[in-house]
């Protein structure tokens, strides 16, 4: 009756919480693997954004003309080429992978010693229920109810490393809240200060212009760079 019993118990499929903590594992590596590659992508943008800044407006600052269109899209491109690249590196290409039940009974493994192996006899019993005929039933028995005992002290958290991706959504804030707190959204006002002419802030298009403008006409004597004045000021 006992041989019996655990015949049946061997045919069963792996235990609920077991397929649970497998499960739930799988479905955290995913979730890191996707904030991890938006993370770098949003630093990738954010840099981005100050370079095209410092592009457009160091020539302005120059007395030169502003970049013509063809560069600002070619910066576009890079840009967005860039970010896309970095999606696909890290997100697409990874988060696709198959993560069998095998592959996460090791990871556990790994970390919970104290399983024995038992996690991966179960699982692997699960899968190849024919490599069980050449073993003692009631031992695998014994090994599948170990498991079962030791699964609920799981912490999946403990499995990951999560300093670097706390760097890297520090970083990614800190590049948003500066690209928000830009001289290209802040007031007329504060972008005066930085181009030395309102009309640049309104009428980005006038730049070249403003080198007929002679610097006396210009009413913002508290510019911290001085630059001519269209008539518009």
């Amino acid at each position: 009756m006992a041989a019996a019993d655990s015949d049946l118990r061997l045919a069963n499929p792996i235990a609920p919480e077991i397929r649970a903590a497998l499960a739930g594992l799988r479905w955290r590596i995913r979730a890191y693997i996707v904030v991890e590659g938006i993370a770098a992508a949003t630093i990738w943008l954010g840099a981005a954004f100050w370079l095209s800044l410092a592009f457009d407006y160091l020539p302005i600052l120059a007395g030169a003309s502003e970049l013509p269109r063809p560069v600002r899209a070619a910066l576009l491109v890079v840009t967005a080429a860039g970010a896309l690249g970095l999606i696909y590196w890290y997100v697409l290409r990874r988060v696709v992978v198959r993560l069998a039940d095998r592959s996460m009974a090791v990871l556990l493994e790994r970390r919970y010693r104290e399983f024995g192996d038992s996690l991966l006899t179960a699982v692997e019993m699960a899968e190849l229920p024919e490599r069980t005929e050449t073993f003692n039933p009631v031992m695998l028995d014994a090994t599948k109810r170990l498991a079962e005992r030791k699964i609920p002290e799981v912490r999946l958290r403990n499995l990951f490393n999560f300093r670097p991706l706390a760097w890297r959504l520090v970083a990614a804030w800190r590049w948003r809240r500066a690209s928000w707190l830009s001289p290209a959204r802040t007031p007329r006002s504060s972008r005066k200060r930085l181009s030395g002419c309102g009309c640049y802030a309104t009428n980005p298009g006038r730049g070249a212009q403003r080198s007929k403008w002679s610097a006396s006409n210009c009413s913002d004597r508290t510019a911290s760079v001085k630059t001519p004045k269209c008539p518009r000021c």
